[in-house]
């Protein structure tokens, strides 16, 4: 067996011998040091850049994407550009007829300060798509760098973008949906009172306290091994304050909501899963009127075909090894009797409130609250008279008082 000498020694005595093979080998060499030298100045600006560069990437399947589409829009940026991008953006919930065009920094290089700091935007086109087969959508990426000690000041100007979109405002909550198969920011929804809210047997105060103990027992259940999340089913007639209810219980926690329509037929089982355990902490994930969504249980799940999700996978993200945690979930419901016992045992559903058409109490609240420029007695006429009438949900009193409010008829 040769040693690395002999080998050495013999390819020496080879290249010494053949001329060509001798002058290949040189020409070998100077070209892999071109090669290398031309690597070079790429390879000292790959380093350069990830030692002294920061670099954020945001995708169009993100709500952030939109967000900075906004914010260009709103700044002096696009009145410098000849480099532009034009899209439509819907802030509001008034539908397509409203929507407003945008001006962004279109595909390639863009160079803006903010709070004196050199920032530049690339963005590009992916050859990809998102979406589904309907309406599938091109995946863009942008690109947001500045120096590596303006770290703080790129938090900032994401701090400013959201405030710009979102607001900051200490008198609403945030509505996201399930768009795409991802949460996507639909508005701001004003802080609806505890006080506005009538119900019968102190249902809201009992509520809001085992709220208030759950949020207060984590340490609790992961001490015990229980997963943390709590389960809430509103059952009752339409109009009868469910969703209301849901709405001032997030006001009062300062909690956002996550409204997921389990009806769109492109949800997945996986997809479903990603969504739940995507809400961040605390926050109140709302399932509406299940008893019409097509898998609410085995029987109806057998004759619907078409269904990406499943009724087991219904389950699962709810109380399953992969399920949501830290989060509170309400399910809201017309008919109960619909639904499966599978979906509503206790440790899917922790507490089921039951509302009922509106009673003389929950009347008389509604109108010293809607009225309050009333006196006692003309209160007692007008509660009297609806009192009497029979199956009037807390929407339709509500709706008989602003007619009066509006009008000042007599009811």
């Amino acid at each position: 067996m040769m040693d690395i000498s002999t080998i050495y020694n013999n390819i020496t005595e080879m290249l010494q011998s053949n001329q060509f093979l001798s002058g290949g080998a040189v020409l070998g060499i100077i070209g892999g040091i071109v090669v290398w030298l031309r690597k070079l100045p790429y390879q000292l600006y790959g380093l350069i850049k990830r030692f002294i560069v920061l670099e954020i990437e945001v995708y169009n399947t993100d709500d952030i994407f939109e967000w900075i589409i906004y914010w260009f829009n709103k700044k002096n940026y696009i009145k410098r550009s000849n480099l532009l991008r034009l899209s439509s953006i819907n802030k509001d919930d008034s539908g397509d007829n409203n929507k407003e065009f945008a001006l962004s920094p279109g595909i390639g290089l863009h160079y803006f300060w903010y709070n004196k700091a050199l920032f530049w935007l690339s963005r590009s086109r992916e050859d990809q798509t998102t979406g589904n087969s309907y309406n599938p959508k091109i995946v863009e990426t942008m690109k947001i760098c500045t120096l590596k000690w303006f770290k703080n000041r790129a938090i900032n100007l994401f701090q400013d973008i959201k405030k710009e979109y979102i607001g900051t405002s200490d008198n609403s909550v945030n509505l996201y949906i399930c768009y795409y198969n991802a949460w996507k920011f639909k508005k701001q929804i004003e802080k609806r009172p505890i006080s506005s809210i009538a119900l019968n047997d102190n249902i809201i105060n009992d509520l809001i306290t085992d709220i208030v103990k759950f949020k207060s027992s984590e340490s609790y259940y992961k001490k015990k091994g229980i997963p943390y999340r709590r389960g809430y089913l509103f059952s009752g007639p339409p109009g009868t304050g469910k969703t209301s209810t849901i709405i001032a219980t997030a006001s009062y926690f300062n909690a956002d909501i996550y409204y997921l329509n389990l009806n769109q037929g492109e949800i997945s089982d996986t997809e479903l899963n990603d969504l739940m355990c995507g809400v961040p902490k605390y926050n109140f994930i709302i399932i509406e009127d299940i008893d019409t969504v097509s898998i609410s249980n085995r029987d109806r799940e057998k004759k619907n075909n078409n269904c990406k999700m499943s009724f087991s996978g219904l389950l699962n993200v709810i109380d399953g090894i992969g399920a949501y945690e830290s989060n509170l979930l309400f399910i809201t419901t017309n008919k109960p009797q619909k639904l499966d016992s599978a979906l509503i045992r206790p440790g899917r559903i922790d507490k089921h409130i039951e509302f009922d058409y509106a009673s003389y109490k929950q009347i008389k609240e509604m109108f010293v609250w809607l009225c309050d420029d009333y006196e006692e007695n003309i209160y007692n006429e007008r509660i009297n008279k609806l009192a009497i009438k029979k199956d009037l949900t807390t929407a339709d009193v509500q709706g008989i008082i602003l007619q009066e409010f509006n009008s000042r008829t007599t009811i």
